[in-house]
């Protein structure tokens, strides 16, 4: 199991989660913006915070502890339209709880690239 730290540089810009789930992608050796590209806070066209071209049609999101516990129905029903949305377009949505990347951000971000979605969303 690899132990992320969960120090951001003062330089970025999204969240712990997403820095770690970030660092992660580069330690399994994928490129950003050849690989992946990170779309803080949904924006651009895809309303997804990590968009991979390798592997083809996938995409990350990663769920911030503050709303992990305690997932509430429109945060709940927001997420699945976002799915079922990307779906729509042949794009999988995987999410990914800030919490299990604390524990082992690297096997995290292999299963997520291997379209496992562990998160509390996702189901186990």
């Amino acid at each position: 199991m690899t132990t992320q730290s969960t120090a951001t540089p003062t330089w970025w810009a999204g969240t712990e989660g997403e820095w770690m789930f970030f660092s992660a992608l580069l330690e399994l050796g994928l490129q950003p913006n050849q690989d992946f590209t990170y779309n803080p806070e949904g924006r651009y066209d895809l309303d997804a915070t990590f968009i991979f071209a390798d592997p083809p049609n996938l995409a990350v999101n990663i769920h911030q502890d503050s709303y992990n516990g305690a997932l509430g129905s429109d945060v709940r029903s927001q997420e699945i339209f976002m799915r079922e949305a990307l779906a729509g377009q042949g794009i999988t949505l995987i999410f990914v709880d800030e919490d299990q990347l604390r524990q082992d951000a690297v096997g995290i971000a292999r299963q997520a690239l291997e379209f496992r979605d562990r998160s509390r969303l996702g189901g186990r």
